[in-house]
């Protein structure tokens, strides 16, 4: 009988392979992790969410033949980046970015916003810049419990 040895991986390559699969495994947990953890954002040291709280602005509004033309006043002593509009018709809401309405410390802003609909209010939303902690990159961080309210039924 003529047999041949089978032989298989080197131990050394197996546990080589084994240790590969491991860490890239541990990388795409790691990387799906983060989807979970939001990154903190600080503003003049503290978390940008307490930085809302010093966010002030006045909104008033007229109807136009294509929508609303919003007059917005920046009465804190934070600059807003962009504003959030939530439209609200018929129990249905959207929300879009307004990069346009920028404000700048006391400055106000004349802007006709287009919509497609009647909606029954608005709300505005103020966005302010913070810094990612333990970097210098700046991101966007919209206050949503300083919204204002405008019913547009009147």
């Amino acid at each position: 009988m003529n047999r041949r040895k089978k032989r298989g991986l080197a131990p050394i390559i197996a546990t080589g392979l084994l240790v590969l699969l491991v860490l890239v495994l541990i990388a795409i947990v790691i990387i799906w992790a983060r989807t979970w953890f939001n990154e903190e954002l600080m503003k003049f040291g503290s978390p940008v969410r307490n930085a809302c709280s010093q966010v002030s602005f006045d909104a008033t509004y007229s109807h136009s033949f294509t929508g609303i033309i919003l007059e917005l006043r920046n009465t804190g002593n934070i600059p807003i980046h962009y504003f959030e509009m939530k439209t609200v018709y018929q129990g249905k809401a959207e929300t879009k970015q307004y990069p346009s309405l920028k404000l700048d410390k006391t400055e106000s802003r004349r802007e006709e916003i287009a919509l497609n609909y009647n909606p029954e209010k608005v709300i505005l939303y103020p966005a302010i810049v913070g810094t990612v902690k333990g970097s210098r990159l700046n991101k966007a961080y919209t206050c949503l419990n300083n919204g204002e309210e405008i019913s547009l039924n009147s």
